[in-house]
């Protein structure tokens, strides 16, 4: 989308949304201040919050809505980089499915990964998937140098993984036709064929993860401002769980049963979806 900030009627939604209109102040989109600093810092918080939730609204939510127009569900990664214009958390909110991306070596991903978990937990989505095993295409990959690592973005919340990448194969061959990011999940790698019992694995890992609900210690609360493309790392202390929530989440979504934070599943608004024992904290 790149770094969006105008459309055919955004003066009068932006004017709708925020009680004044924005035209007097379009000078200050140049670097220039109208009035007075305040004045212009406050229109530029105001311009970048409701780009950030028409994103949300009309481009995410609207691509749901001619989804389903068609029988189809609508799937997004909700993290951005490089101009990102939205807000992570009610960008992945309009979305029907959930996902993150992570990568077979270092800790690339991780910081989007709770991203995405944090917006299925605090929407009430059951899953929350993400793209994994992504690299550099090093062929010295394999199951064992990268279960680990897996099982690292069990513990953000993803709960279902997609397999980066297979490409399709015309002929037989090791090491056979890949590009040149993923790792090579396809039947002409030397050990595809041996690694039934770990994708079964994964299987299984996906079915139990699926089958509980997520409970948080601490709702990290991210502010309001925009844009934002993930939340901010390590924000509790070691040994305590966090979902990242925003006041669209806190006006929509959260409810108090029984002295905790609850949010309820999007397709079953009798079940629990996630929980959150206390918030905030205080350390």
């Amino acid at each position: 989308m790149g770094a969006q900030n105008w459309t055919d009627g955004f003066a009068e939604e932006f004017e709708k949304r925020n009680g004044y209109s924005p035209l007097l102040l379009l000078p200050v989109m140049t670097g220039r201040v109208v009035e007075s600093a305040r004045t212009s810092d406050q229109f530029l918080w105001d311009l970048r919050r409701t780009v950030a939730d028409m994103i949300a609204e009309n481009y995410v939510g609207g691509l749901r809505d001619i989804a389903h127009e068609h029988g189809l569900s609508f799937w997004c990664e909700n993290y951005g980089h490089w101009g990102f214009p939205g807000e992570f958390l009610i960008y992945g909110g309009y979305s029907e499915e959930i996902g993150g991306e992570f990568w077979s070596t270092s800790d690339l991903g991780t910081i989007e990964c709770r991203a995405a978990s944090s917006a299925g937990h605090i929407y009430g989505k059951r899953r929350v998937y993400s793209e994994a095993f992504t690299s550099r295409l090093d062929l010295g990959h394999h199951p064992y140098t990268f279960k680990a690592r897996g099982e690292e973005l069990f513990c953000e919340g993803i709960n279902h993984f997609v397999l980066h990448v297979y490409a399709h194969q015309t002929t037989d061959g090791a090491p056979g036709r890949n590009p040149w990011f993923g790792t090579a999940f396809h039947r002409n790698t030397p050990w595809f064929m041996q690694s039934r019992d770990w994708v079964k694995y994964l299987q299984r890992c996906h079915h139990m993860l699926q089958q509980g609900n997520p409970v948080a210690d601490v709702a990290v609360y991210i502010g309001d401002f925009a844009p934002q493309m993930t939340g901010p790392a390590n924000p509790v202390a070691a040994g305590y769980d966090y979902d990242y929530m925003g006041s669209d989440a806190i006006l929509r979504k959260l409810h108090v049963v029984n002295g905790e934070w609850v949010v309820y599943d999007e397709h079953d608004p009798k079940r629990i979806a996630a929980r959150i024992r206390c918030w905030p904290c205080r350390w």
